[in-house]
């Protein structure tokens, strides 16, 4: 459903009854790309589990939206170098990301072990290959408190720093609340903008 939101609003493709997507790519499916209503009524976590996919080494990312799990799309990269090549021949300044909040929210289960808790440092796999100039990730406010088991503390949001550390990037963390940048609600975030040493950038932080 977002994804079909996303291409009509941002990409003007329409997806329903349109055998023949132009713009929107899916990574896995159990469905042919002709079966496009099953497609969108497809649940996202079978998904992955499908033998088709509308990608392979010669396809042109560039404009499109890719459907599915974001390790399906890392495991397409480290098979797949040209994709990488391809990308970073357009000189990428920025990926941004909001990754899953579930388990860092003060307000849910707090399940260190979730898998979605894995999904950044995937992210940041990606940043490796891809070597943007810089990287955006967004996240509630409960990822900077920790996971306790035990005497233990596991901090979440210094694993996810780490992991931008071993690719490269040079991470800088911050809280900030977008009731003070024009959303009328009270909602901290946290974020981490990682650069790349000694590239040609300007980064400006309020």
């Amino acid at each position: 459903m977002a994804g079909e939101t996303f291409a009509f609003n941002i990409l003007g493709e329409t997806l329903e009854n349109n055998i023949n997507p132009k713009k929107t790519l899916w990574l896995k499916s159990q469905f042919k790309k002709e079966d496009i209503a099953n497609r969108l009524r497809e649940n996202p976590f079978i998904a992955s589990e499908g033998k088709h996919s509308d990608i392979n080494r010669n396809s042109n990312l560039k404009g499109k939206l890719l459907i599915g799990d974001i390790n399906i799309l890392l495991d397409l990269l480290n098979k797949t170098p040209q994709l990488v090549n391809k990308i970073k021949k357009d000189d990428i300044d920025l990926i941004s990301v909001g990754p899953p909040c579930q388990s860092f929210s003060l307000a849910g289960l707090r399940e260190r072990d979730n898998h979605k808790n894995t999904l950044p440092l995937s992210f940041a796999q990606i940043a490796g290959l891809i070597k943007p100039k810089t990287v955006l990730l967004e996240n509630v406010k409960g990822i900077t408190s920790p996971f306790t088991e035990k005497k233990n503390k596991y901090y979440a949001w210094l694993e996810v720093s780490k992991a931008f550390v071993l690719e490269g990037f040079v991470p800088v963390c911050m809280l900030l609340n977008s009731k003070y940048f024009g959303v009328p609600q009270n909602r901290p975030r946290f974020i981490l903008i990682a650069y790349t040493p000694f590239n040609d950038i300007n980064i400006f932080v309020l």
